[in-house]
Formats: structure tokens, sequence, C-alpha cells
């Protein structure tokens, strides 16, 4: 069967190829685009191999939601003056240019801008917040906070101290704030324990969602109307099961992320783990051209999903290899990364349940700056 096969597919292997290149409908071992620095990085192995990671860890990743949503309960309370010294003079992000959103600004986002309009509505503040307007991965910089607790060590450490500030609403006057760091890291510590307990929720339905995405797909394909887009149900997002306690501000967005991070994830470890077979070139070529609008920068949300569904609607592409004709099968690419998602998901879990203990060094060293305790 094998032979007959073979031969059957040398027979149309000419007007075929002809008819693929004349539509640009395939994927070659040779076309793979070099690697980008921005929200993804190459190492180097001992034996020489080089492997795919994200730039900002989970850990740090953790700490860049947690910074958002803190920034923004500042924001809404008012105290713009501290947050814009903790964005601006401390933690400094690396934000990538932002992506227009072709279908408009999610809800959340123009929340967060009322929230500083508001705050701002004396026009006393001429900065901005650029995070609270940032939805995308890899925001911290991992060159002046390489682990996620030398962010809030580096905070411990600082002493309290007096900024000034200018209002150009009232003709220039000036105005002294008081920052105090320790205190801005212990309330900054409770949010990323929130954070974690919301991930913990969260990676588990991300795991139901990864196994009937492919169901869940074709159901919403053959029943669809007009030109609509397929997006996973987020229903839970809205309507929080009994019990759990209330959301942080920017649930919806962390969600959107967690998903795009954790598909970031399955699909490094799916590439960096066979890159000799036939159907991951293609998982490899679709990534490398989708990546820079899916997974770098602020980017729109549902790039999770829209980068499945093109993975699973590309064509079973022609691998020209030693002049042969081989066939990949999108849908076990898809299968194989939604299987290394839940078990990146999984493996989360125990990561974000584990927070509130890798806490303890760090409320220990706080107790000690707040009573004046030498080391």
């Amino acid at each position: 069967q094998a032979l007959w096969f073979r031969a059957l597919l040398s027979c149309f292997s000419v007007s075929l190829v002809s008819g693929l290149l004349a539509n640009q409908q395939f994927f070659s071992r040779k076309s793979t685009p070099a690697l980008c620095s921005l929200g993804a990085a190459e190492f180097q192995n001992a034996d020489g191999a080089r492997r795919l990671i994200i730039e900002n860890d989970f850990a740090i990743f953790m700490n860049q939601c947690s910074i958002q949503s803190f920034l923004f309960l500042m924001v809404s309370l008012r105290d713009v003056d501290t947050a814009i010294w903790l964005e601006k003079n401390f933690t400094k992000p690396m934000l990538r240019e932002c992506r227009k959103d072709k279908r408009g600004k999610e809800k959340v986002l123009e929340n967060m801008q009322a929230a500083f309009d508001r705050a701002t509505q004396d026009g006393s503040k001429d900065e901005e917040i650029k995070l609270l307007s940032y939805h995308g991965l890899s925001a911290i910089n991992s060159t002046l906070f390489p682990s996620w607790n030398s962010y809030f060590e580096a905070l411990l450490e600082k002493q309290d101290f007096t900024m000034v500030f200018n209002s150009t609403a009232n003709g220039g006057i000036e105005y002294e704030v008081d920052i105090t760091p320790s205190s801005l890291c212990s309330r900054l510590i409770s949010v990323r324990e929130q954070i974690a307990r919301e991930f913990a929720r969260d990676l588990d339905r991300i795991i139901d969602i990864s196994s009937s995405f492919i169901d869940d797909y074709y159901e919403f394909k053959a029943n669809r109307q007009g030109n609509d887009h397929y997006r996973t149900n987020l229903l839970f997002l809205y309507l929080p099961m009994d019990g759990e306690p209330q959301p942080s501000p920017l649930r919806k967005g962390n969600f959107d992320l967690l998903m795009l991070f954790t598909l970031q994830e399955s699909i490094h470890r799916v590439l960096n783990s066979a890159e000799d077979d036939v159907d991951l070139m293609l998982l490899r070529n679709v990534y490398f051209e989708k990546r820079d609008s899916h997974f770098v920068g602020s980017v729109d949300y549902g790039r999770a999903d829209d980068f499945l569904v093109r993975l699973l609607e590309s064509p079973c592409s022609v691998q020209l290899q030693d002049e042969e004709v081989e066939i990949v099968d999108p849908l076990r690419v898809v299968k194989l990364v939604l299987q290394t998602q839940a078990t990146v998901a999984l493996e989360l879990i125990e990561v974000a349940l584990e927070t509130p203990n890798e806490h303890l060094e760090l409320k220990r060293r706080q107790l000690q700056r707040l009573l004046q305790i030498d080391k």
C-alpha cells in the first residue's frame, strides 16, 4: 500500500506542486525566518542545540499582571502620583509598539482609560501610565529584574522619600508627595497573591478549553452565520461561580494573556522537542509568520484563538524534501499543541498555588523593615 500511495503521489506531483507554488500554499524547511529578540528568546544548551524560550517566565508574568492591576487600583483611588513614580521611575517596563485593534478597543481598556481620565480630569498630569494601555506579554524589564523576587527586593531596599510634582493646571504650582516603597511592596504582594489564586482557577479552565477546542470550533463552523470569528466561551469571567471571591479589576485581560502565555510556551515545547518532524514544520512556519502580530507587543484580544484557527485551517501542505512529496496534517499539529498546553497549564497550577509560600521571606524582610530590625 505504501508503494502504491507513493506511485500515486508521483503521478500528480508535478501539477500539484506547481499549483501550490502558484498559490504560495506550501511550507519548506528552508524558509524558516530568523529568530526575533522581542517576545521570545533563543538560548543554547550544553549540547549545542538552540531552544526557544519566553522572555519573561511565568513568575515574572505574574509580576506584570500584578503591577498592572495595582496601577489600575491606584489610579482609580486617585493616587496617580505614586502610580507614575512606580511605573516610570522604578518598574521601567519594556513595552513594544502597540498595535491598533481593528475591531475597536476592548471594554476593559476603555474602563482603564476612563479611570485614568477621571483621576486626571484637572489636567494636572501630563504623563501617561503606559502599562494601563498595554495588553501583551514580556513587559517586565528582565535586565533590571532578572527574577520575580528581585523586583520586590529592590522595592524593599528603597528608603522612604518625598517626591516633588508640578501641577500644570494651577500655574505650575509644585507640591510634594511622600513615597513609601515598603508599603507599596506589601500592597503589591497582596495583589500578586490574589492574581495567583485567580490563575490557579483559570489554568484549570484552560485545560478544559484545550480539551474541547477542536470540537467547539467545528460546531461553531457548522452553525455560524456571516463572517464571525471563533472565540472561546468566556462567560465564566462575567458570572463567577458561587463561593468565588471578587475578581481582580483586570480579570478579563489577565485571562486573555494567560491563554496567550500558555499557548506560546506549548508551541516552544513542541518545536524544541522534535525539529525533524515533518508535520511540525507547518507549526514552525505558521508560528514565525504570526509571532510578531500575535505574541509580541500589545496585541488584540483573542490572539490565542486566532492562531489556533489559522493553524487548523492551514492547507494539507506539501513538504519538499529530498525530492519527495509529503503530506502535512494540520489537525494532528493542533491536537499536539493543545495537549501540550494542557500539560503546561497543569504544571503552572502548582506554581500558582505555591505563590503564598514563596512570599513568606519577602514578608519577613518587610516586617524587619517596618520594625527597623537589623538583619
